[in-house]
């Protein structure tokens, strides 16, 4: 058995040009004809090239305006998630901040908790450590609140 033969290249070029069958000599249809190993690629690659002309017929490309308003979207979408990672790591400081103001602010009154026995005496214990904590806790909450806000406009391009 034969495993190659001296005309495949002249047979695979005529083709790939669109050549095959109509425009081809008649010597090279009588070899295709004749030979097993060049039918077989003839016939190949006839339908590969076939399929690729009903691939790029049925082939729809963007109009550029479409291909740009999509790039454009991509764009703010990347901006935006960009924009919100410094919020979040504002919003978690803050988090951490507050936890351990209420861990120190519990440290303050836990002591006053086990020595008192009346709630009059946790009361007023809050009440005078109130004076300095409640300011400062109601300060940390509104920042809290308030700055993502003003991060949000501060890095907002629109």
């Amino acid at each position: 058995m034969i495993d190659e033969c001296l005309r495949e290249a002249e047979v695979v070029e005529a083709v790939a040009n669109g050549a095959w069958p109509s425009a081809s000599t008649a010597d090279l249809k009588a070899h295709v004809a004749s030979c097993a190993i060049c039918g077989e690629l003839a016939a190949v690659a006839d339908a590969i090239r076939a399929d690729c002309q009903s691939a790029r017929a049925h082939l729809q490309v963007p109009s550029a305006g479409l291909v740009w308003w999509r790039a454009q979207l991509r764009a703010r979408q990347q901006n935006a998630e960009a924009a919100g990672r410094p919020i979040t790591y504002v919003q978690v400081a803050a988090g951490v901040f507050a936890a351990s103001l209420l861990f120190m602010l519990g440290g303050l009154v836990w002591p006053s908790l086990r020595e008192s026995v009346a709630w009059i005496d946790l009361i007023s214990h809050v009440a005078d450590t109130g004076r300095f904590w409640l300011p400062l806790a109601l300060a940390i909450a509104a920042w809290l609140v308030l700055a993502p806000v003003v991060l949000l406009f501060a890095l907002s391009d629109d």
